[in-house]
């Protein structure tokens, strides 16, 4: 998602493993995913949960998320992120 760190469109899971994460990742100290409700409506998943994060100074917090993902025969063909932007830019 356009805000996020290091965010943006990226393709194929080498790019998301090896571009997107490490380069997203390094601006915490610490970044966990913790889901709290998922949604299945055949070809999508949604989920709801909290990014629990900690800036590299000590600041902790949560930011509230939605993910939603597009299947294609039982694999991921597409993933959106929906969440604050601006909560998530107080924590680098």
């Amino acid at each position: 998602m356009k805000g996020m760190p290091n965010g943006g469109r990226y393709v194929g899971f080498k790019a998301i493993m090896e571009d997107y994460f490490p380069k997203m990742l390094s601006n915490f100290g610490e970044f966990h995913a913790l889901p709290k409700e998922f949604l299945d409506r055949k070809d999508r998943v949604v989920v709801f949960g909290n990014y629990h994060v900690k800036s590299k100074s000590g600041k902790e917090g949560r930011v509230p998320f939605c993910h939603v993902y597009t299947l294609h025969e039982q694999k991921i063909a597409k993933f959106e992120q929906h969440i604050d932007t601006k909560k998530i830019q107080e924590y680098l």
